[in-house]
């Protein structure tokens, strides 16, 4: 969960899939904002056509002593605005601390019905169109692709005109140019699901700012993206490759003990000659009951019958 240390009370996180996202530091984190703001940002894993969620809570912890104002949530998603919740000090104590913003509620295309779409990642696809028109327009839209953000502000309630309606994200375009994304791991953007009935709906409210906080007290930003983008971004390690095997492991199996041909000659000296191989034959087994010695006896009385020719070589 995203937890400011100077704001006391407040969390921030997202939930994927019905499960609150792991959330990863960002290596380069992002300078205060021009009132001295302070901007939390985290990375979190996106997944294909998986729902999300953004929530927001203020316990009890949280101070609202200062001119007995109210908390204010404007929640973007992709540089777009979506909505904004409010958290008083009496729904705190009422234990209503929690807000969930799942996507926006707008009426329907006839105008009778309130309905819902609800926020899901979508992948981001590249294009090879290196125009200079459309690869200017694609950085500009990449800065907000694959960013959630919450700025929390401070403000004085005065009363409530109605629900709140938003804008569907279904027409956004998430077709970039390679060239734009270059050195950028930016894998999925949002975009709304199918109509549906909302569950809640928020109330609209009129407020006053406070002018001396000069903008929001504090940010929260969530930048999403696929394991495989969080690797590139070194946001998470990569996995580790396999261990090279040795040379004598890639030629085949080896036997634990025992040298292979080519490593004994290796092991021998070069100006050692090598030994003529003895070819035992088969005659010379013993078979079965037969005395290894009378083996060796016939085989000498064979060569003790064999006759020769003499010739004479003197002779004209």
């Amino acid at each position: 969960m995203a937890i400011l240390k100077g704001i006391t009370g407040v969390q921030v996180y997202v939930r994927v899939g019905g499960r609150i996202a792991k959330e990863y530091r960002d290596p380069d984190p992002p300078p205060p904002t021009p009132n001295r703001c302070s901007v939390l940002c985290k990375y979190i894993e996106s997944f294909t056509n998986r729902p999300f969620v953004i929530d927001t809570y203020v316990d009890p912890n949280y101070d609202f002593s200062y001119k007995d104002h109210t908390l204010s949530f404007h929640v973007y998603v992709d540089g777009k605005y979506m909505v904004n919740n409010c958290t008083s000090k009496e729904y705190v104590l009422a234990g209503c601390g929690y807000r969930s913003v799942s996507g926006p509620v707008m009426m329907d295309e006839q105008g009778v019905n309130v309905v819902q779409q609800k926020f899901r990642f979508s992948p981001v696809k590249t294009v090879d169109d290196d125009r200079r028109d459309r690869v200017q327009r694609d950085k500009e839209k990449a800065r907000d692709i694959g960013v959630i953000e919450v700025q929390v502000f401070r403000i004085i309630l005065r009363e409530v005109t109605g629900f709140q309606r938003g804008s569907a994200l279904r027409g956004q375009d998430l077709e970039l140019s390679e060239k734009a994304l270059k050195g950028k791991a930016i894998s999925h953007g949002a975009s709304c699901g199918k109509l549906e009935a909302p569950r809640q709906q928020t109330k609209n409210h009129e407020w006053d700012d406070i002018p001396e906080d000069r903008g929001p007290i504090a940010v929260y930003r969530f930048l999403y993206r696929s394991r495989e983008a969080l690797k590139q971004e070194l946001i998470i390690p990569r996995s580790p490759s396999p261990p090279a095997l040795p040379s004598e492991q890639r030629a085949g199996k080896s036997i634990p003990g025992r040298k292979r041909p080519q490593e004994v000659a290796e092991v021998r000296p070069k100006d050692e000659p090598q030994r003529p191989t003895v070819k035992r034959e088969l005659s010379a087994v013993p078979e079965l009951g037969q005395n290894p010695r009378d083996l060796r006896l016939g085989k000498r009385a064979r060569r003790q019958d064999r006759k020769f020719k003499v010739i004479d070589l003197t002779l004209d």
